[in-house]
Formats: structure tokens, C-alpha cells, sequence
């Protein structure tokens, strides 16, 4: 048996990576040139068109909202609204656990298991929120 070098190896490699590359290009090429036949039913049509409107509809209000930024702080500053400085709370923490019966919140922070909780009640506010029903 002889021994086929590092070069010999290299250059039937690459000529395997040659021949694979050309089988490719012909296959492509082949199903490229046939015919396809394919239903494209009307409803694809109705996606296309829905996605494109939403997207020029996007469009179109940003530009309306850029275009009409300079107008609007001007009647701003007439109206001369400073709430934000005039504020007598300065800061509003709103805390919604998702998914918890406020009842065991309550009766949780009363036997000392949610301790910040308890400790944020007594600081400050505490109101139930209200729940929701599906």
C-alpha cells in the first residue's frame, strides 16, 4: 500500500468539494427551470395586504407625530401645565402580584411571611386591587 501524502489527500478533497458543488448547481438549476405548481389560496393574498397596511399605517402616524411634535410643545407652553413640578406626592410605587387572591397577601404579610410587603404597608398605603375574571 502506498502512502498518500498530505498534498494528495488536499487535491482529492477538493476536487470531492468540486464535483459535490457542481451536482448542486445542477439539481438547482434543474428544478429552477421546471415549471411549479403550487395553490396559493386567496387568504395568503389577505395576509400580505393586512401586514402591509398595519405597516404603512405605522409609518404614516410616525411621521404625522414627528411632523406635529413642534406644534404641540408650543401649545404646551401656552398652556403653561407644569404638574409634574407641583406634584404633592413625589413618588407612586404600584405593586400588582400577578395571579395572588389579595385576601392571602393580607393574611400572608399578617403572619409575617412577606415581611417587606408588611413593611412597605406601614410606610405607606395599602389598597386592594381589584381582580379580574375571564
Amino acid at each position: 500500500m502506498m502512502y498518500a501524502g498530505p498534498k494528495a489527500r488536499r487535491s482529492s478533497y477538493v476536487a470531492w468539494l468540486l464535483l459535490r458543488s457542481m451536482v448542486v448547481t445542477v439539481v438547482l438549476v434543474l428544478t429552477c427551470a421546471l415549471p411549479a405548481h403550487a395553490y396559493v389560496g386567496p387568504g395568503a393574498g389577505f395576509a400580505v395586504l393586512s401586514s402591509f397596511l398595519s405597516l404603512l399605517l405605522a409609518s404614516l402616524q410616525a411621521i404625522l407625530a414627528f411632523l406635529t411634535w413642534p406644534i404641540r410643545q408650543f401649545f404646551r407652553l401656552l398652556r403653561r401645565r407644569r404638574t409634574y413640578r407641583d406634584a404633592m406626592t413625589k413618588r407612586v410605587v404600584i405593586i400588582g402580584l400577578d395571579g395572588m387572591d389579595p385576601v392571602l397577601t393580607e393574611r400572608f404579610m399578617n403572619q409575617g411571611k412577606l415581611p417587606n410587603l408588611a413593611r412597605l404597608r406601614e410606610c405607606g398605603t395599602f389598597r386592594r386591587l381589584g381582580t379580574t375574571l375571564p
